[in-house]
């Protein structure tokens, strides 16, 4: 992955603002991951026992399930607790 550059909402004037230090820290702190979807069904969220090491690659994989699963209408990301993520399955990280 290369450089990205990440701005917040627009404001009023249609200028781009800072990201919120909640969200910057989300990106750039290290942790455990896990993509939770919301289908068709309702407003319950379900998740699997994947999880990912880094954050963007949750991303990915929450896009591509969006896009993919005819059943899903919104994703996120959550972190998952550390005394929880102990011995989950990981994605493998890619180098």
């Amino acid at each position: 992955m290369g450089n990205a550059l990440v701005v917040g909402l627009p404001d009023r004037s249609g200028e781009s603002t800072d990201v919120p230090d909640t969200v910057a820290e989300l990106f750039l702190r290290p942790g455990v991951w896990r993509v939770e979807v919301q289908t068709t069904d309702g407003p319950i969220w379900f998740r699997n026992q994947m999880t990912y090491q880094d954050y963007w690659e949750a991303l990915v994989w929450a896009m591509v399930t969006l896009e993919r699963w005819k059943p899903a209408v919104d994703v996120r990301i959550v972190p998952v607790p550390w005394d929880e993520a102990i011995g989950l399955p990981t994605s493998n990280p890619t180098i």
